[in-house]
């Protein structure tokens, strides 16, 4: 099962209570996608501190069997996301690999779409 790291990120100062709304709203619209589990990402508690792990603001964890048209569900509610909350981007990571994705029109949904599609099926993750 493939995980994604999804992260919100904000083109301009904002607070962390603003962007874990951004990030929550995010997570509500892939939980609407069949078949993915969405979570937040933990923080690994600092060496030698007794605090526990902690959730890491703007940062969601995605997993689940990533077909072509799950892969293009998560697109669309990406895109749509951006659309909603301007001046944002959003990062999606596999591994060492990752696809940054600001405002994306209606020709550059292919594109993205392919990047994407790679992300996802790139070698050793098709096993």
């Amino acid at each position: 099962m493939t995980e994604l790291a999804i992260r919100v990120l904000a083109d301009e100062p904002v607070d962390e209570r603003r962007l874990d709304g951004q990030a929550r709203a995010l997570a509500d619209d892939l939980r609407a996608i069949g078949g993915l589990a969405v979570r937040p990402a933990v923080a690994a508690a600092p060496a030698g501190s007794k605090a526990g792990a902690s959730e890491s603001i703007g940062y969601l964890i995605v997993s689940g069997l990533l077909s072509a048209s799950t892969v293009g569900a998560i697109r669309d509610v990406i895109v749509a996301h951006l659309a909603r909350s301007r001046g944002r981007r959003i990062d999606v990571k596999v591994g060492d690999k990752q696809v940054t994705i600001e405002g994306a029109s209606a020709s550059d949904l292919s594109s993205l779409t392919e990047h994407l599609t790679e992300l996802v099926s790139g070698p050793g993750q098709d096993e």
